[in-house]
């Protein structure tokens, strides 16, 4: 069996919600790629949008990700260099691209991430179950009914 990532439900409310999942992995080590039209992520006064660019360098993101906010939805890609980048569709084509990290949630709650590095998926399963949060599971390539890698 292969693992593929790990998925959960967060309770949502306007947090250091990414920084609570992320704090758990070296997310300076990547650069974070926002795709653009798969995010509804608001800052804490719920009026302006969260992120204001679509690529963070590890430092820049880390930084950010602890400033409150609230997720509607969001897709993001993490890369280990600045280039290049492209909207990752299937997991196919994530296994097959320089991507290391598809972060996807959806309806406010639903998070699915995908990782080319066990160790990263180990510990954000045992991060997600230290937060509490509900539905903690390993993807495998026997459960995993996703058939894109989209959020809309």
């Amino acid at each position: 069996m292969s693992i593929r990532g790990v998925s959960f439900r967060i309770e949502q409310k306007v947090s250091c919600v990414l920084w609570d999942i992320f704090k758990c992995i070296d997310v300076k080590k990547y650069f974070w790629y926002n795709i653009e039209a798969q995010d509804e992520i608001w800052a804490s006064n719920l009026k302006d949008d969260f992120f204001q660019e679509n690529l963070y360098s590890g430092e820049d993101f880390l930084s950010k990700i602890q400033e409150d906010h609230f997720v509607i939805f969001l897709k993001l890609q993490a890369y280990y260099d600045s280039e290049p980048l492209c909207n990752i569709s299937t997991y196919k084509a994530f296994q097959a691209s320089e991507c290391q990290l598809i972060f996807l949630v959806y309806d406010c709650e639903f998070v699915e991430i995908f990782s080319k590095n066990k160790i990263d998926i180990e510990n954000l399963y045992n991060n997600a179950i230290k937060n509490r949060y509900k539905d903690v599971i390993y993807i495998t390539d026997e459960n995993d009914g996703r058939i894109n890698m989209n959020v809309k």
